[in-house]
């Protein structure tokens, strides 16, 4: 069995620009919202083209990204896979870059800052619960393509090798990079 963890294209959004902590929210929706910037490389859609399942987060990168690769064929959509959103202070008037905000506001997150957001614990337990599945379809289907997001794809592969899988590639933090573990039957 296998199940391959791809990170979705590169969204279609500013990274550079200035923003302050108010702003955050309306930031996050419109991230969650952008369509993407660039199309997959070869390798990825031949990655792809390897399983015989398709499974997507209900974020819109997450859907445009299977359809890049060529795979609308999607057999389960589910928040399960979503990407751990980012915490954020609700107010605060001074600002930072976003790509300055979100390195800084993942770090507090895994310091177990969690403010409008899921906590570092819940999302690993989600990733528990979502390895459930993805282990289910890979015995049905043999292979499966996840494909998801930078930091739940690292959770996903933990809770994976923690549930005796292989990691036999490495998932790198680029966009359409992807892990891959496998796992014998019986």
């Amino acid at each position: 069995m296998k199940i391959i963890l791809m990170r979705h294209g590169k969204p279609d959004f500013d990274f550079a620009r200035w923003i302050n902590a108010g702003d955050f929210a309306r930031i996050a929706h419109e991230y969650d919202t952008a369509q993407l910037a660039d199309t997959p490389p070869a390798h990825a859609i031949s990655t792809a083209r390897q399983c015989q399942a398709v499974v997507c987060s209900d974020l819109i990168r997450s859907a445009l990204s299977a359809s890049a690769l060529g795979r609308e064929d999607v057999v389960f959509t589910s928040p399960l896979f979503r990407e751990s959103p980012l915490p954020y202070p609700d107010s605060g008037s001074f600002s930072l870059s976003l790509s300055v905000w979100a390195v800084v506001l993942r770090i507090a997150w895994f310091a177990g800052y969690a403010q409008n957001g899921e906590s570092y614990s819940a999302a690993r337990q989600r990733a528990q619960v979502a390895t459930e599945h993805l282990t289910q379809l890979a015995a049905e289907h043999g292979s499966v393509l996840l494909v998801g997001h930078g930091i739940m794809n690292r959770l996903l592969g933990r809770a994976l090798r923690q549930q005796g899988w292989q990691e036999t590639q490495v998932p790198g933090s680029a966009h359409w990079s992807c892990g891959i573990y496998e796992r014998t039957t019986g």
